[in-house]
């Protein structure tokens, strides 16, 4: 099992880069290769961090307290959800595998601190409650419903985000 640092990840990219550039242009890239495997795997992780400023930005924006805007939350932040960062959510949060609150699963043998995808995270799982599960962006629920939803939400964020102030 490898730890990782999000800068040993990057500084690792780095490192073997033109060695997976000179695979990468054989006629028939060699799939397994373990430089090869662990370079794909590395670099997709990777690339969701990109989205961690705009994950910031989207759970600054999130009002527990008033459900309507909830609802014009989703729709506003529904590409970052829906497309950009669903498969990070099927790849990286749904494993069976039990790993530490404190870890990421890469990929087999390869982990990596959760604190700088905290807000990745955190995002992901409430747009996931909101969206997909409750659908607050186009259904019509009851008052009960909606007290449901906003609680579960605040368990989300205390749960996954380390900032906790939006309760």
């Amino acid at each position: 099992m490898f730890d990782l640092k999000l800068s040993d990840i990057k500084e690792w990219l780095i490192d073997n880069r033109e060695e997976y550039q000179r695979l990468r242009a054989q006629e028939f890239p060699p799939f397994d290769n373990a430089l090869y495997r662990t370079y794909n795997h590395l670099y997709e992780f990777i690339q969701y961090y990109k989205y961690k400023q705009h994950c910031d930005k989207a759970l600054s924006e999130l009002d527990v307290n008033n459900f309507n805007r909830l609802s014009q939350w989703t729709r506003e932040y529904e590409i970052l959800g829906s497309q950009d960062l669903i498969m990070f959510e099927v790849n990286y949060m749904d494993w069976v595998e039990e790993v530490s609150s404190d870890k990421i699963k890469i990929h087999e043998g390869l982990y990596t601190e959760r604190k700088p995808f905290a807000s990745i995270l955190c995002f992901c799982e409430v747009f996931q409650h909101l969206y997909w599960n409750n659908e607050v962006h186009e259904a019509k629920l009851t008052e009960n419903v909606k007290a449901e939803v906003i609680t579960e939400l605040i368990t989300i964020l205390k749960t996954y985000y380390i900032d906790t102030t939006h309760s």
